[in-house]
């Protein structure tokens, strides 16, 4: 099944993210048991596809084979205490509560969009941490990031300037932060209600901490009471 999407309609139209085609084959195997060809044969379908749409656009260039270029799928991790999703110095307070998610599935290495997901059944998440460092991708989010719930803000924000923008709800927070190098997203998620404060304790710790490992650092959030 494939979907288009475009980016989400921000205050500033000319900053809105690209538009996204995404492709899926429907669930046949767990997500840590990757088949390579099944995935290179998805990443090429998927290009051909927006290759076609391009075409149809009036563009005179086509997307290479993305094949050799694929990131490493992401693993199952086997976590330090003091490192929850494996990001060093962040932690949940207090060892049970720490323990009661299952092992996390983190992306390897280096890229736009780093993502570690919590208790993954069917390919669906009970929380996700993820950081959007493509200031593009990270443009999708820009509307999201002025809707929601209560505001977050920064240490340092003032009248005429603040570092970012974002909100806290019982399922979700994001906050979108200008650093050196554009616009970067954070999220925190949920299925549902039930993680709201697990969300709230690890927002400003997982975003300071992130914020840090891409030079955008040092972000002190505060969070609504």
């Amino acid at each position: 099944m494939a979907r288009r999407t475009g980016g989400l309609r921000g205050p500033h139209p000319d900053r809105d993210g690209p538009l996204v085609v995404d492709m899926e084959a429907g669930w046949t195997t767990y997500r840590d048991a990757v088949d390579p060809d099944e995935r290179a044969r998805l990443a090429r379908a998927v290009v051909k596809l927006v290759n076609h749409y391009m075409a149809d656009q009036g563009c005179d260039s086509d997307l290479p084979d993305p094949t050799d270029r694929l990131a490493a799928p992401a693993r199952f991790l086997d976590e330090k205490p003091e490192a929850f999703c494996g990001v060093k110095g962040l932690r949940l307070p207090g060892s049970r509560e720490s323990s009661s998610y299952e092992r996390p599935m983190v992306t390897s290495g280096g890229g736009p969009v780093r993502t570690c997901d919590r208790d993954v059944l069917f390919g669906h998440p009970k929380l996700r941490l993820m950081t959007v460092e493509n200031p593009r991708l990270a443009a999708l989010y820009e509307g999201l990031s002025f809707e929601g719930g209560r505001r977050i803000t920064a240490e340092g924000d003032t009248k005429d300037q603040v570092r970012g923008r974002g909100f806290l709800r019982e399922d979700m927070a994001l906050y979108q932060a200008s650093c050196q190098t554009g616009d970067v997203t954070f999220l925190i998620r949920s299925d549902d209600g039930g993680r709201a404060a697990d969300i709230r304790r690890l927002t400003p710790r997982y975003i300071a901490a992130e914020a840090d490992r891409i030079g955008c650092g040092p972000l002190r959030l505060r969070l609504p009471a």
